[in-house]
């Protein structure tokens, strides 16, 4: 399982998803300015890779610099304001089948590169994504 990091829906969707999810943003609160589109497999599945300063009992650790929670607590808190510093927002995920990421990477169809792939500050766009195709 992978999430692409690169690409942002248009904002309007973002607009719509949080009306979808009850939440109006307002002058008070921190808004989720960006959604990405994190594959096509379940694209209703949402995902926060975020910064190591927020954790909620399901989030799981990734690197020590990335951190993972799909819980939607998190979007609750980010709009409060009370979320983690960094984060990255997708909706959807991308699938291999087994072995094929690691012939794809021999066969030189992806560009393996160090990055940060959660934001440098609240909400703002990082880095490309660690595997480019």
């Amino acid at each position: 399982m992978g999430l692409i990091v690169n690409r942002p829906l248009a904002s309007a969707k973002v607009a719509v998803l949080l009306q979808a999810l009850g939440m109006q943003p307002d002058e008070g609160t921190q808004e989720i300015k960006e959604i990405y589109f994190g594959g096509p497999i379940q694209p209703g599945l949402g995902f926060v890779l975020h910064s190591p300063d927020y954790e909620l009992e399901q989030t799981a650790k990734i690197s020590d610099e990335v951190y993972l929670t799909t819980n939607l607590e998190i979007i609750h808190d980010i709009q409060e304001g009370q979320g983690p510093d960094e984060f990255r927002f997708t909706l959807g995920y991308a699938g291999w089948g087994p072995e094929q990421l690691e012939r794809e990477i021999a066969n030189g169809d992806w560009l393996v590169i160090p990055a940060n792939i959660v934001s440098s500050s609240k909400g703002s766009r990082s880095s490309e994504s660690r595997r480019c195709k």
